[in-house]
């Protein structure tokens, strides 16, 4: 797809905010409504861009997770693309470094979560796996872009929620399409206008539910994503506190396992990658090491396991 300066711009600030009105976008880009929803609209149906919404799974009730790598004898997509249809895995990639993929997996107890793993053991081409449990999250901002506003806080296991079926349904819509207008999801949600929009941005302000403006094949510039597992020198916590303020860290996880930590980066490009672990990692004090995991091709993303 070919794409002027005003696409590139849109792009950009549907990263920051994938829910941005057809009105704000157009003022901000110097166009009519109707002018920047048409861009708009091609830039979604020619996968450019597609906004949907995610929602950190310990707050479904998940409570057991963890990310496992795993090494493979054959085709590493062929693995990855059967690992997929595990229904308990949330997120799958194909990786350069130790691991040949990375799956995370989102089970509601720890007993569900070993016939996992023993499932996944027992997948055709799958030589080894390793776990690294989720123990407390100390930052969520789930695969978003270095745009997007990340969320901070003081590591702890993420608690269930209570929501009702307006909730489920709000989100169940939001997954699917981060931009649907409250007048669909109202209608979808059996509930008002004004009911609707206030529940939207309670779950937002409350940082249950997240918007994500995903990069296809066809945007202009697709950021370089890393899994990086971190060993520590005494508490990990400080180390924790310093990566919530760098812009490029998404998460940030207590692990049980080889790696104390583990993070996920979104940089401009392979150097700045780079230059995030070599400079930026190195000035942390209590980091004993780290390896990084590289993204090649995802092939699962956390947006289609079920709310219920």
């Amino acid at each position: 797809m070919s794409m002027d300066a005003t696409d590139r711009e849109l792009v950009r600030l549907l990263q920051v905010n994938g829910r941005a009105t057809f009105q704000e976008l157009s003022e901000a880009v110097g166009l009519s409504g109707e002018s920047t929803r048409t861009r708009v609209t091609r830039l979604e149906k020619t996968g450019v861009v597609r906004v949907v919404a995610s929602v950190a799974p310990q707050l479904l009730g998940y409570s057991s997770s963890a990310l496992v790598g795993v090494n493979v004898s054959i085709a590493a997509r062929a693995v990855a693309q059967r690992l997929a249809e595990v229904s308990a895995s949330s997120f799958v990639v194909c990786t350069g470094g130790r691991f040949d993929l990375l799956a995370e997996i989102d089970c509601r107890s720890d007993p569900e979560l070993l016939d996992v793993l023993d499932e996944i053991r027992g997948i055709p081409g799958v030589v080894r796996c390793e776990s690294f449990m989720h123990l407390a999250v100390a930052k969520y901002a789930y695969r978003q872009s270095v745009f997007q506003p990340q969320t901070t806080g003081s590591p702890q296991p993420l608690e269930p929620v209570e929501l009702d079926e307006v909730d489920y349904a709000i989100i169940d819509a939001l997954r699917e399409d981060g931009r649907a207008p409250y007048a669909t999801l109202a209608k979808k949600a059996g509930v008002p206008y004004s009911s609707t929009r206030r529940k939207v941005l309670q779950l937002m302000e409350s940082g249950v539910l997240h918007i994500n403006t995903l990069l296809g094949s066809a945007a202009p510039h697709r950021y370089v994503q890393a899994s990086v597992g971190l060993r520590t020198t005494g508490s990990p916590r400080h180390v924790a506190d310093a990566l919530q303020q760098v812009p490029e860290v998404g998460m940030v996880l207590f692990t049980a396992g080889s790696h104390d930590l583990i993070i996920e980066v979104t940089c401009e490009d392979k150097q700045a990658l780079l230059d995030f672990v070599d400079t930026t990692l190195s000035s942390i004090d209590g980091i004993v090491s780290s390896e990084t995991y590289l993204y090649l091709d995802i092939q699962k993303l956390p947006f289609s396991w079920g709310s219920r």
